[in-house]
């Protein structure tokens, strides 16, 4: 094992690197470290609990596979349309952060808010629901905007979870 310096060494243990007075970079890093660790932190460098467009990006994308492969199994959607959900999917997981920059660690408005979350989960339910049924003419549209809100939704449930929360 490494030596921390002015750490308690008893019975031939290493103390606690806060109680040793080490700061952040003198600490002993972990024994892994790979890239993605990096990728699927939800904090960002300056140690703020915002999240990073990475990780939104990242989570409307597997919840459109999952949501996609359901659609093209139960309604054979085909695969012209899955681009699109996915362009959808994509610039909605982004849209909040664009709507209102992150520019400080109070930027969450109208557009971060919970109400908004709300809103995108009603759109996106009564556009999947809209799709189902068998005489609309725009299903191509419907199904676009469906994963524009399925991306926006999560966007900001992700928010959600960091320590700022929503605004009501």
């Amino acid at each position: 094992m490494r030596e921390i310096p002015g750490a308690n060494h008893r019975k031939g243990t290493p103390g606690n690197p806060r109680e040793a007075g080490l700061g952040p970079k003198d600490r002993p890093k972990p024994y892994f470290r790979g890239a993605w660790l990096s990728f699927i932190s939800l904090r960002c460098s300056s140690g703020s609990s915002a999240m990073r467009r990475g990780i939104h990006l990242a989570i409307g994308i597997l919840a459109f596979c999952l949501y996609a492969v359901l659609g093209s199994r139960l309604y054979g959607i085909s695969p012209g349309l899955t681009v699109l959900g996915l362009c959808a999917v994509i610039a909605g997981s982004l849209m909040p952060d664009l709507l209102e920059r992150p520019t400080s660690s109070r930027h969450r408005g109208i557009f971060h808010s919970r109400r908004a979350l709300k809103v995108s989960g009603i759109v996106f339910c009564l556009a999947a629901f809209l799709y189902l049924l068998p005489d609309i003419t725009s299903r191509s549209a419907i199904y676009g905007i469906s994963c524009f809100a399925l991306g926006y939704m999560l966007h900001l449930g992700a928010d959600a979870t960091t320590r700022r929360g929503l605004p009501d």
